[in-house]
C-alpha cells in the first residue's frame, strides 16, 4: 500500500461505502499524505514512520503467519543474527524452518502469498526490504539492504533456484545497485508448495 494514490473524492465517502482501503487507513492514522498532485488532484499516501509501518505489518501478519510462540521467536532471532553477520545461507535455513512451522490452514498457497510472507518476516524483524522494486532494467522480487551488502532476491514458486538466478542475470536486476560500493549478492529462492516451505536456494556473489 505504500506509494499508492487516491483521488480527492475517495475521502468524501462514508466508511461503509468505501471501495478502497486507503482512505480508511488514512483516517485511522496508519497512512499519511506524502504528496499532492494539484493538477490531477490525487494524494500519494504512505506510512508516517517506521513504528506505524511495523504496527500495520503486525496487524496483517496473523492472516499469513502462525501465532508466534517462544520457539518461533527463537528461530526469528537466529535468522536476524545470521542476516547481520552476512550469513545468508544460515538465515535461509532459519527461514525454511520458520515457514515449515506455519499452519497448513493458513494462506500461502500461491506465489503472491509466498512473497507476502517473505516480505512480512523481513520487515517485522526490522530489516529494510524493498519488494518488487521497479527500475529502468526491470523489477526484482526483493532487494535487501544491509550495512555492507545488497541482496537481490528472485523468488520462484514450484520452479528452481537456478532459473531464479538466471532471471536476475538476464534482466539485469543488479545494475541499479552496482554504484553503491557494497557487496552485491544474488539469491535465487524456490518455494516448494508440497513441502510448504523453501525447497532450495542458490547464493552467488556478483
Amino acid at each position: 500500500i505504500e506509494k499508492d494514490s487516491c483521488d480527492v473524492d475517495d475521502f468524501d465517502v462514508s466508511p461503509e461505502q468505501m471501495t478502497s482501503a486507503l482512505p480508511l487507513l488514512y483516517q485511522s492514522g496508519y497512512l499519511t499524505i506524502k504528496k499532492f498532485n494539484p493538477i490531477l488532484h490525487r494524494y500519494t499516501l504512505g506510512y508516517p514512520n517506521k513504528e506505524v509501518k511495523i504496527g500495520m505489518l503486525k496487524s496483517l501478519a496473523p492472516n499469513y503467519l502462525s501465532p508466534i510462540s517462544y520457539d518461533n521467536n527463537s528461530v526469528v532471532g537466529d535468522f536476524l543474527e545470521k542476516l547481520y553477520d552476512d550469513d545468508i545461507e544460515g538465515a535461509l535455513q532459519r527461514l525454511q524452518a520458520y515457514l515449515a512451522s506455519i499452519s497448513n490452514r493458513l494462506s500461502n498457497k500461491n506465489e503472491r502469498d509466498f512473497q507476502t510472507v517473505f516480505y512480512l518476516i523481513f520487515n517485522l524483524m526490522g530489516a529494510y526490504m524493498r519488494v518488487e522494486e521497479d527500475s529502468a532494467v526491470g523489477r526484482a522480487d526483493a532487494v535487501l539492504y544491509m550495512p555492507n551488502t545488497v541482496y537481490v532476491f528472485e523468488l520462484k514458486y514450484d520452479g528452481s533456484a537456478e532459473n531464479a538466478l538466471r532471471q536476475i542475470d538476464d534482466k539485469g536486476y543488479l545494475i541499479p545497485y552496482s554504484a553503491e560500493g557494497k557487496r552485491l549478492v544474488k539469491v535465487g529462492v524456490n518455494y516448494d508448495s508440497k513441502r510448504r516451505t523453501i525447497g532450495e536456494w542458490r547464493i552467488v556473489e556478483a
